[in-house]
């Protein structure tokens, strides 16, 4: 992507009693803008260990953003043994950081179905902060607490619901932490702009005559 700068700036010099304007002109430039880099948060590697009992509750992990934000574009979770359909259900959500445990529900994605022993991705959309710390959260419908369950490593800062019914987002929850490191992440992108440079030439002929002119400026992405 390139940021186009299109402007003019005029100079005004008098000369015993003579207005004379020295006309600038700022080139035309395409500046680059530096490309959008896809990065993650979270855990984005297998866990060692299958948890049990995820369905119908809110369990996941507190993860910090790297020293960029960025756009969220999805979320990603390990999902082992899932229940047959339509007990496969899944959900992932973003939660604000309060005082250590989830506070706000900041962005949900839809719900999809899962594939298990399988990374499961659902797109979703959130605007993440630098340094910033979210909760990445997932729910399921299964039918018994060996369905549709995360995998997870422990060390972590993890924690998990009191009883959620798939598919409700709760106005008042108790939450249980736990050290597990769950495995899902969230994927972003970031866009940083190049400060644009400019140089000025003046006009063939050095010099206008006048007491006025416009100046315009204007600048387009493409």
């Amino acid at each position: 992507m390139n940021r186009i700068i299109n402007s003019f700036s005029i100079a005004k010099k008098t000369l015993i009693g003579v207005s004379i304007i020295t006309a600038l002109s700022l080139q035309l430039f395409a500046v680059p803008l530096a490309g959008a880099a896809t990065l993650t948060f979270g855990r984005t590697t297998v866990g060692s260990s299958t948890s049990s009992g995820d369905r119908n509750r809110l369990s996941g992990s507190r993860f910090t953003v790297g020293s960029q934000g960025g756009n969220l574009s999805s979320m990603t979770v390990y999902i082992a043994g899932t229940g047959i359909a339509p007990n496969n259900k899944f959900q992932m959500f973003v939660y604000s950081d309060n005082n250590g445990v989830p506070g706000t529900r900041l962005a949900s994605t839809v719900v999809g179905n899962a594939v298990a022993n399988s990374w499961n991705t659902l797109p979703i959309s959130y605007s993440v902060s630098p340094n910033g710390r979210y909760w990445l959260m997932y729910n399921a419908n299964g039918t018994s607490n060996s369905q549709n369950n995360m995998r997870y490593s422990s060390g972590g800062t993890g924690i998990r619901s009191g009883a959620v019914t798939f598919g409700l987002n709760p106005t008042s929850v108790t939450w249980s932490k736990n050290s597990r490191s769950n495995s899902i992440y969230a994927t972003y992108n970031t866009v940083t702009a190049t400060p644009p440079t400019v140089a000025l030439t003046t006009p063939v002929g050095g010099t206008v005559s006048g007491t006025s002119l416009p100046i315009r400026a204007t600048a387009t992405d493409i």
